[in-house]
This record gives C-alpha cells, sequence and structure tokens, in this order.
C-alpha cells in the first residue's frame, strides 16, 4: 500500500462527488437558504428596530441594542450555520448512497476502507494534519458506516 488510490479506484469517489455537486447542488442551496432563514429574520427584525429608533418611533435603549445586535444575531447566525452544516453532510451522505447504487456498494465500501487505511498510517506517522475534514462534508468515518449501513440487494 503505497498511500495512492489506482485509477479504477476513483470512479466511486467521482460518482459520489457529481452526484453531489451536479444533482444535488439545488436541493443544497435551498436548503442552506431555508436554514439561513431564521438569521435572516432576526437581522431583519433588528435594522427595522434601528430604522425606526432613528426616527424616534420606537427608540432601542443600548441594553436593547446590545442584547439584540450583539448577541441575539449572532447567536442566531452561528444556529444557522451549523443547521447548514449538517444539512450538506446529510447530502454528502445522501450521494455516497446514490453512487453505491450506481457503482456498486462493494466497489464504494471497498474505496473508501481503503482510504481509512491511509489515515490510519499517516495518523500513526504524525501526519494528522493531512485527514482534517471540511465542516460541511462527512467524515470518512461517517461515509464508511453510511455506506455498510446499505442493505445489499440480491438479484434472484
Amino acid at each position: 500500500m503505497d498511500g495512492k488510490l489506482e485509477p479504477e479506484e476513483w470512479a466511486p469517489l467521482l460518482a459520489s462527488s457529481l452526484i453531489f455537486y451536479r444533482r444535488l447542488r439545488g436541493q443544497n442551496n435551498r436548503g442552506a437558504l431555508l436554514r439561513f432563514s431564521p438569521m435572516f429574520l432576526v437581522l431583519g427584525l433588528f435594522l427595522v428596530l434601528l430604522a425606526a429608533g432613528a426616527s424616534s418611533i420606537v427608540p432601542l435603549t443600548p441594553v436593547e441594542f446590545v442584547i439584540f445586535g450583539v448577541v441575539v444575531v449572532p447567536v442566531t447566525g452561528i444556529f444557522s450555520l451549523f443547521r447548514v452544516m449538517q444539512f450538506s453532510r446529510s447530502l454528502g451522505l445522501l450521494s455516497d448512497r446514490k453512487a453505491a447504487d450506481v457503482v456498486g456498494r462493494d466497489q464504494l465500501l471497498g474505496v473508501l476502507r481503503r482510504l481509512d487505511a491511509f489515515r490510519q498510517q499517516d495518523v500513526q506517522e504524525g501526519r494528522r494534519k493531512n485527514w482534517i475534514g471540511y465542516g460541511d462534508l462527512p467524515s470518512l468515518g461517517k461515509r464508511l458506516e453510511n455506506v455498510q449501513s446499505m442493505e445489499t440487494y440480491k438479484t434472484v
């Protein structure tokens, strides 16, 4: 094992990636917008209150400004961001399931296991930073669990 995939081993990974970026991109964008909507609503309310305060209709006290502008808006934004990342991870797992249906569950599982072996070897050799994942994509372990949990369909 030299830490490299053979050319034919890339097919399942490319299939999953193409499904994620080509077929599920619209779902990802709509899902992200939906999950960010609470933050947009809170931010909009904050801006309306600021405009109303500037025109002396309903002035914001400094405490209300700090609570709303420094606590509520950022907390809502962070919560929304985590929800978007969680949704994106679930779409990544869905793309793996769809890719397994196309290229074969065992083929995708074999490549993911091989990548996991590379990861473990790198971690043992002190190259852990090479395997730091992205926040909006599922980890290699989650991807393995996801594909392993798929039922194997037998043709009769």
